[in-house]
């Protein structure tokens, strides 16, 4: 009789044990499951973000694109025209653009904590177009410094460096064109690994 009750409270207790260790996992793997959803879901309103700051970004591109080429055209439209220097077309054009990228979702994303969650496909993507930021920002620092410049130091007409003045700016927008065309496609490939993952919608 008192073995009987031995193993029955041993039973009983193991069996409370087994009842509360299958809870505890049945509870970590549920836990872990809502975690991961909440990730993939902060994942992708991050991406819809990070999208939409890249069509804000590829706008921006089109105006500097647009001012600096009309920029560059007068300049060739005048280049071996020893009457008119760099200053007298600038005061003419009167305005150079630089990019005024937007990267707040970009520089979040590194403390956010989901960068593990989204594709390495993506993830490369943004890596190059943070990358392509940069150079073609320092090609628009060129073009400002070298517009600034001559915008306030007149050189004589028919002078050698007035002609090679006009080469150097025409040369620096045409590498800042270049630069700006580079970013915008990455920005395209970008939008079509979204599509691609069913993130955004045609």
């Amino acid at each position: 009789m008192e073995n009987y009750k031995i193993k029955r409270f041993i039973g009983n207790t193991v069996l409370q044990i087994l009842i509360t260790t299958i809870g505890l996992v049945i509870g970590l793997f549920i836990n872990d499951y809502a975690n991961n959803k909440a990730s993939e879901k902060l994942a992708r309103s991050t991406l819809i973000s990070l999208q939409k700051e890249f069509s804000y970004n590829k706008e921006e591109l089109k105006r500097v694109g647009n001012i600096n080429h009309g920029l560059a055209k007068l300049i060739q439209e005048n280049e071996g025209n020893r009457d008119v220097v760099l200053f007298d077309i600038i005061q003419k054009y009167g305005k150079v653009a630089y990019p005024n990228f937007s990267e707040q979702t970009i520089n979040n994303m590194l403390s956010s904590g989901v960068l593990n969650r989204i594709d390495f496909k993506i993830l490369a993507s943004i890596g190059k177009i943070s990358a392509s930021y940069q150079e073609c920002m320092d090609a628009s620092k060129s073009v400002m410094s070298l517009f600034r410049e001559t915008s306030t130091s007149y050189v004589s007409n028919g002078s050698f460096e007035a002609e090679s003045q006009k080469t150097a700016l025409k040369n620096l927008i045409v590498f800042q064109l270049n630069n700006l065309e580079q970013v915008y496609e990455k920005l395209e490939e970008f939008d079509k690994l979204l599509l691609e993952a069913n993130i955004i919608k045609q």
